[in-house]
């Protein structure tokens, strides 16, 4: 069995235009051959994400972990969204 490789980007809505870039240069310069994950941070119009799934990028929603004494307008606190990578 072929292992998977993945490569997964954390977006909020202010920033997925820079994350199409990523993408996109990741596919034709770099020749990336695995698989796309997009951690998509309280993204709630799905329209916005069509460019991603037309493309057959997996579109994980994730949200601020709340509970953990995380402060929402912190901007550090997003980054503990990427767990749902280890536990969605």
């Amino acid at each position: 069995m072929k292992p998977r490789n993945a490569i997964a980007v954390m977006s909020d809505e202010g920033h997925l235009e820079k994350t199409r870039q990523l993408i996109y240069s990741a596919h034709t310069y770099g020749n990336w051959k695995g698989d796309y994950i997009l951690l998509a941070h309280e993204i709630k119009n799905l329209e916005k994400l069509q460019w991603f799934i037309s493309r057959g990028i997996k579109v994980i929603h994730t949200q601020l972990l709340r509970g953990y004494g995380l402060d929402p307008q912190n901007h550090v606190s997003i980054f503990y969204s990427k767990l749902h990578l280890f536990h969605p």
